[in-house]
């Protein structure tokens, strides 16, 4: 069986912005956590995803090692 895994990141600041709510931090769980968590179960069995991403998040240095992992472990950006 044959199947295609996206994931459409977006920043808790997206969301805010989305919402109307104010988010002024510059830690940010969907990188500090979820995104390692995710990548940790697709490694556990061996799933390559393209993940879709907001271009302005691709410049955020905190980012840059979830970036560099994901890149390493063969996935899409």
């Amino acid at each position: 069986m044959k199947a295609s895994i996206s994931i459409d990141i977006d920043t808790l600041q997206d969301y805010a912005n989305t919402y109307g709510f104010k988010y002024k931090s510059k830690y940010d769980p969907i990188y500090s956590t979820a995104l390692p968590r995710l990548l940790k179960m697709l490694d556990k069995y061996n799933l390559k995803a393209t993940f879709f991403m907001v271009g302005k998040d691709l410049e955020n240095k905190n980012h840059l090692s979830v970036l560099k992992k994901i890149l390493k472990e063969k996935h899409e950006i």
